[in-house]
């Protein structure tokens, strides 16, 4: 998702931090399907962060180790209190481009693996979304090493 997205992240001059943890379970997912909602929420934080900015990308096994949570968070000028019950709505968009369904069917796409996907914002905060997803049961690990990549530290950024 970082590779697809890397050239947003260069035009709009936004720094991306990811924190992954090491030895999450395996999680059951169309990897197209989720990789669409990660490339959806990296673009829109992108576009929403503008020239400058940074972006930090967590992923971590929930307390009860039943969740891999994914965290998207922003430091962009976050989403106003009267946009934020409706960012979910098909065809809802503030854009001047766009569908307005990224976000609906990135909410599908979550809830049809058995997930959730929600937002925290504050106008002049930033943006978080949490993208959670069921592990699975049988304590399947896959390691993995914790990587802190910092995108502004690449060439001409």
């Amino acid at each position: 998702m970082l590779a697809l997205s890397e050239q947003k992240f260069r035009q709009s001059q936004v720094g991306v931090q990811c924190e992954l943890a090491s030895d999450l379970p395996d999680v059951r997912i169309s990897a197209d399907q989720v990789t669409q909602v990660f490339l959806n929420l990296a673009i829109n934080a992108a576009e929403a962060i503008e020239d400058g900015g940074q972006l930090h990308v967590t992923t971590q096994l929930d307390g009860s180790g039943e969740w891999v949570d994914v965290t998207f968070a922003d430091d962009g000028p976050g989403i106003p209190e009267d946009v934020l019950p409706h960012i979910f709505e098909p065809f809802f968009t503030t854009k001047t481009t766009g569908s307005g369904l990224g976000l609906a069917v990135s909410y599908s796409i979550i809830e049809r693996h058995g997930g959730m996907l929600s937002v925290e914002s504050q106008s002049g905060q930033g943006t978080t979304f949490h993208v959670r997803l069921p592990a699975t049961k049988n304590g399947t690990k896959r390691p993995a090493s914790v990587r802190l990549v910092d995108h502004t530290q690449r060439e001409g950024l």
